[in-house]
């Protein structure tokens, strides 16, 4: 018998994707049907090339040969159910097209692309900072803000969105929320990483750290810099009409909800000096409020427990549990092991979550793989000292950062899924 009614029925944290999947199984497909085959890696690679190369609004051919390579991707995805190089190639044509001073129907279809590899891969942070890019270029520019707040919830372990935030509220004047969050960052990440430490190239007293610091530009600032080059090569055509699409205001309409709780989440001090009212919805209704209540510590233990008897399944919320021990330096080393078994879909948060009781092999073979990553562009480090020091063995942490890094994930991975329209309402009607 098929369950294929089964995944759409479990919670969304266990499946963020399950209603969107948009194509089917390669075993769905009729055996009749005819297979698309995937782009070479080299058409994408010179076409990138070329749309980087060219010089002000790129020609109708070079726009057609882009537009084909995507749909061509598309159409993989959907004969083989496997969208990865199409979300890719989407991302990297993209990006740079709309940085060609595309016409206004040209970037409605960029939209239109970004928007799909979004619904294709939720967990993509470039393709979040796409969105916001592209956002941003059609005149929509408290969208794009409220995209990079979610983006940077969603993502606690990438310094670049973080980054990318930082520069566009820079950009638009809201220097006190940059500067809070430029601090928060810092102190997440340290100062020691290339990624973090370029920021010191944003011009203005708050974000001064020391030269020797202050790395060669990197890559990211090509892209942290394109929403200022954007939109001076584009001017504003946006007239919000798109926005009725219930599709998309159905996604857009909640993260801009979300956005003060972000702020407050992220920027503690600029919320202070703007004295603005820290607490939180009343009642709490979602994972989401639970969490930002919890990390402003305007929460009580009683809620968070009466939270935990109603929904035992909530991620977030046992997260939040564990992490009151983590400041007292005293936390269970069971209830973890039982998070490690009670959730092993987000395997890759819980073995750094749980690394201080990692066995020896275990802990040789993580300790590798954050080499490989960079130590999370120095987060990692921030958490475990020792990470950092060759040949090391210890597993001290440090107890406010790990505590973060526990509210950061949960705050992460509550309601991963894109937000929904909400369903039509029934209204009596009196007899």
């Amino acid at each position: 018998v098929r369950k294929a009614w089964l995944q759409p029925a479990l919670p969304t944290q266990l499946f963020p994707n399950a209603r969107q999947a948009a194509y089917p199984a390669a075993n769905e497909r009729s055996r009749g049907q005819p297979r698309s085959p995937r782009p070479h890696p080299d058409q994408l690679n010179n076409l990138a090339r070329r749309v980087t190369g060219a010089d002000g609004p790129i020609s109708p051919a070079l726009w057609n040969k882009a537009s084909d390579l995507i749909r061509a991707h598309w159409d993989y995805a959907w004969a083989s159910g496997d969208n990865y190089y199409a979300v890719r190639a989407t991302h990297r044509l993209c990006d740079r097209l709309v940085e060609k001073s595309p016409s206004e129907a040209r970037l409605h279809e960029i939209h239109h692309w970004t928007y799909r590899a979004l619904h294709g891969q939720t967990a993509n942070a470039e393709v979040w900072g796409l969105w916001a890019k592209v956002l941003y270029v059609l005149g929509a520019r408290e969208a794009s803000l409220d995209v990079r707040w979610e983006a940077v919830r969603r993502f606690p372990n990438n310094s670049a969105v973080r980054m990318a935030l930082v520069a566009s509220l820079k950009g638009r004047g809201q220097t006190q929320l940059a500067t809070d969050l430029f601090k928060v960052t810092l102190r997440d990440f340290g100062t020691s990483t290339r990624e973090t430490a370029w920021l010191a190239h944003i011009k203005g007293n708050e974000f001064a750290i020391r030269d020797s610091q202050v790395p060669h530009p990197s890559r990211l600032e090509a892209g942290v810099a394109s929403d200022k080059r954007s939109l001076a090569a584009n001017t504003s055509r946006w007239t919000g009409a798109w926005v009725t699409d219930p599709d998309i205001s159905s996604v857009l309409a909640p993260l801009a909800r979300r956005r003060p709780l972000l702020e407050r989440c992220f920027t503690p001090l600029a919320m202070a000096e703007r004295r603005l009212d820290s607490t939180v919805p009343d009642p709490i209704t979602s994972e989401f409020e639970l969490v930002a209540a919890c990390r402003g510590r305007s929460l009580e233990n009683g809620l968070l427990d009466t939270w935990l008897r109603a929904r035992p399944a909530s991620y977030s919320a046992r997260l939040l549990s564990v992490s009151r021990d983590t400041e007292a330096a005293s936390l269970d080393e069971q209830e973890i092991a039982r998070l490690e078994a009670e959730f092993p879909q987000h395997r890759e948060w819980n073995e750094w979550l749980s690394y201080p009781f990692a066995p020896s092999p275990r802990r040789s073979q993580l300790r590798s793989a954050a080499r490989r990553t960079a130590y999370w562009a120095g987060r990692l480090k921030t958490v475990y000292p020792g990470l950092g020091v060759r040949y090391c063995r210890e597993l001290e942490y440090d107890p406010g950062a790990l505590r973060r890094l526990f509210e950061d994930v949960a705050l992460a991975t509550a309601e991963t899924g894109l937000p929904q329209p909400a369903p039509a309402r029934q209204h009596a009607t009196a007899s």
